[in-house]
Protein backbone atom coordinates (compact mmCIF):
# COMPACT_ATOMS: atom_id res chain seq x y z
CA UNK A 1 0.00 0.00 0.00
CA UNK A 2 1.85 3.09 -1.10
CA UNK A 3 1.76 5.83 1.89
CA UNK A 4 -0.20 9.20 1.07
CA UNK A 5 1.75 11.91 -0.73
CA UNK A 6 4.20 9.17 -2.37
CA UNK A 7 3.47 10.22 -5.74
CA UNK A 8 3.57 13.58 -5.52
CA UNK A 9 7.40 12.93 -3.90
CA UNK A 10 8.24 10.88 -6.76
CA UNK A 11 6.64 13.15 -9.71
CA UNK A 12 9.31 15.51 -7.68
CA UNK A 13 12.37 13.10 -8.08
CA UNK A 14 11.14 12.75 -11.63
CA UNK A 15 11.10 16.70 -12.31
CA UNK A 16 15.06 16.78 -10.64
CA UNK A 17 16.14 13.71 -12.66
CA UNK A 18 14.83 15.41 -15.69
CA UNK A 19 17.04 18.64 -15.02
CA UNK A 20 19.68 16.88 -14.59
CA UNK A 21 19.39 14.86 -17.49
CA UNK A 22 17.88 16.97 -19.94
CA UNK A 23 18.56 20.93 -18.22
CA UNK A 24 16.36 22.99 -19.94
CA UNK A 25 16.78 21.42 -23.49
CA UNK A 26 14.12 18.44 -23.59
CA UNK A 27 12.99 18.78 -27.27
CA UNK A 28 9.89 17.28 -28.73
CA UNK A 29 5.81 17.13 -28.16
CA UNK A 30 4.33 15.22 -25.46
CA UNK A 31 5.07 11.86 -26.53
CA UNK A 32 8.41 12.30 -26.58
CA UNK A 33 8.87 13.97 -23.30
CA UNK A 34 6.11 11.33 -21.73
CA UNK A 35 9.12 8.77 -22.82
CA UNK A 36 11.42 10.51 -21.40
CA UNK A 37 10.03 10.21 -17.59
CA UNK A 38 9.44 7.04 -18.09
CA UNK A 39 12.59 6.05 -19.15
CA UNK A 40 14.06 7.68 -16.02
CA UNK A 41 11.20 6.09 -13.47
CA UNK A 42 12.30 2.89 -11.75
CA UNK A 43 10.25 0.28 -11.51
CA UNK A 44 9.94 0.19 -8.01
CA UNK A 45 8.95 3.57 -8.10
CA UNK A 46 6.13 3.09 -10.43
CA UNK A 47 5.28 0.09 -8.59
CA UNK A 48 5.16 1.67 -5.14
CA UNK A 49 2.25 4.44 -6.47
CA UNK A 50 0.75 2.05 -8.77
CA UNK A 51 -2.81 2.81 -6.66
CA UNK A 52 -2.54 6.40 -6.52
CA UNK A 53 -1.59 6.80 -10.49
CA UNK A 54 -0.01 5.10 -13.50
CA UNK A 55 3.30 5.33 -14.48
CA UNK A 56 2.09 7.54 -17.60
CA UNK A 57 0.25 9.73 -15.14
CA UNK A 58 3.27 10.22 -12.96
CA UNK A 59 5.21 10.85 -16.15
CA UNK A 60 2.44 13.10 -17.25
CA UNK A 61 2.84 15.38 -14.22
CA UNK A 62 6.98 15.26 -14.14
CA UNK A 63 6.74 16.37 -17.66
CA UNK A 64 4.15 19.49 -16.57
CA UNK A 65 6.38 21.04 -13.48
CA UNK A 66 9.57 20.01 -15.53
CA UNK A 67 7.88 22.55 -18.54
CA UNK A 68 6.72 24.93 -16.04
CA UNK A 69 10.54 25.34 -14.65
CA UNK A 70 11.51 25.46 -17.85
CA UNK A 71 8.84 28.29 -18.96
CA UNK A 72 10.44 30.66 -16.69
CA UNK A 73 12.90 33.09 -18.49
CA UNK A 74 14.33 34.45 -14.86
CA UNK A 75 14.97 30.62 -13.50
CA UNK A 76 16.36 30.15 -16.94
CA UNK A 77 19.01 33.04 -17.12
CA UNK A 78 19.87 31.09 -13.55
CA UNK A 79 20.51 28.12 -15.23
CA UNK A 80 22.35 29.44 -18.10
CA UNK A 81 24.82 31.87 -15.78
CA UNK A 82 27.38 29.25 -15.61
CA UNK A 83 28.64 25.54 -15.32
CA UNK A 84 26.36 23.42 -13.67
CA UNK A 85 26.55 20.86 -11.10
CA UNK A 86 23.50 18.93 -10.02
CA UNK A 87 22.52 16.55 -7.24
CA UNK A 88 26.00 17.80 -4.87
CA UNK A 89 25.99 15.72 -1.34
CA UNK A 90 27.35 17.08 1.34
CA UNK A 91 28.06 16.74 5.23
CA UNK A 92 28.40 18.84 7.33
CA UNK A 93 29.09 19.35 10.82
CA UNK A 94 26.70 22.54 12.62
CA UNK A 95 26.47 23.08 16.35
CA UNK A 96 27.92 19.99 17.14
CA UNK A 97 25.27 17.99 14.44
CA UNK A 98 26.46 16.51 11.55
CA UNK A 99 24.23 16.80 8.50
CA UNK A 100 23.75 15.26 5.15
CA UNK A 101 21.96 16.83 2.68
CA UNK A 102 22.21 16.82 -1.20
CA UNK A 103 21.96 20.55 -2.91
CA UNK A 104 19.47 20.32 -5.92
CA UNK A 105 21.73 22.25 -8.17
CA UNK A 106 24.58 24.78 -8.14
CA UNK A 107 26.05 27.32 -10.96
CA UNK A 108 28.77 28.69 -10.62
CA UNK A 109 28.26 32.30 -13.01
CA UNK A 110 31.65 33.73 -12.55
CA UNK A 111 35.04 32.83 -10.83
CA UNK A 112 33.91 34.31 -7.52
CA UNK A 113 30.26 33.74 -7.63
CA UNK A 114 28.23 30.13 -7.01
CA UNK A 115 24.17 30.14 -7.11
CA UNK A 116 21.98 27.40 -5.19
CA UNK A 117 19.25 26.36 -6.96
CA UNK A 118 16.68 24.46 -4.48
CA UNK A 119 13.92 23.65 -6.92
CA UNK A 120 10.79 22.88 -5.16
CA UNK A 121 7.58 20.73 -6.61
CA UNK A 122 4.78 21.11 -4.15
CA UNK A 123 3.81 24.43 -1.75
CA UNK A 124 5.78 27.17 -0.32
CA UNK A 125 6.92 25.73 3.25
CA UNK A 126 8.81 27.50 5.85
CA UNK A 127 11.16 24.80 6.40
CA UNK A 128 12.25 25.49 2.88
CA UNK A 129 14.09 28.80 3.68
CA UNK A 130 15.59 27.32 6.09
CA UNK A 131 16.88 24.35 3.93
CA UNK A 132 17.54 26.61 1.57
CA UNK A 133 20.12 28.66 3.83
CA UNK A 134 21.49 25.31 4.82
CA UNK A 135 22.22 24.27 1.56
CA UNK A 136 24.12 27.97 0.95
CA UNK A 137 26.06 27.09 3.88
CA UNK A 138 26.99 24.07 2.83
CA UNK A 139 28.50 25.49 -0.81
CA UNK A 140 30.23 28.40 1.05
CA UNK A 141 32.11 25.00 2.98
CA UNK A 142 32.60 23.05 -0.28
CA UNK A 143 33.61 26.25 -2.32
CA UNK A 144 35.78 28.45 -0.16
CA UNK A 145 35.97 32.26 -1.06
CA UNK A 146 33.14 32.44 -2.99
CA UNK A 147 30.34 34.43 -2.52
CA UNK A 148 27.34 32.18 -2.50
CA UNK A 149 23.75 33.21 -2.54
CA UNK A 150 20.31 30.98 -3.35
CA UNK A 151 17.11 30.88 -4.71
CA UNK A 152 13.92 28.48 -4.13
CA UNK A 153 12.21 27.64 -7.59
CA UNK A 154 8.76 26.65 -6.97
CA UNK A 155 7.45 25.31 -10.05
CA UNK A 156 3.44 26.89 -11.25
CA UNK A 157 4.64 30.22 -9.91
CA UNK A 158 5.19 33.03 -12.84
CA UNK A 159 8.08 35.20 -12.20
CA UNK A 160 9.40 37.74 -11.65
CA UNK A 161 5.84 39.40 -10.90
CA UNK A 162 4.52 37.76 -7.85
CA UNK A 163 6.85 34.69 -7.64
CA UNK A 164 8.11 33.36 -4.55
CA UNK A 165 11.91 33.99 -5.05
CA UNK A 166 14.19 33.52 -1.64
CA UNK A 167 17.30 34.39 -1.88
CA UNK A 168 20.35 34.44 0.48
Amino acid sequence: VPEPGQSDRIVGTLVHRMLQRFGFDLAGGKTVARNAALGILRPEEALATSAERTAEELADAAVDVYRSICGRPDVRALYAAGDRLHEVPFTMRLDGVVLRGTIDCLVRAASDRMTVLEFKTGRPRDDHRVQLDLYRRAAERLFPGLSVDGHLIYSGESAPAGARRDRF
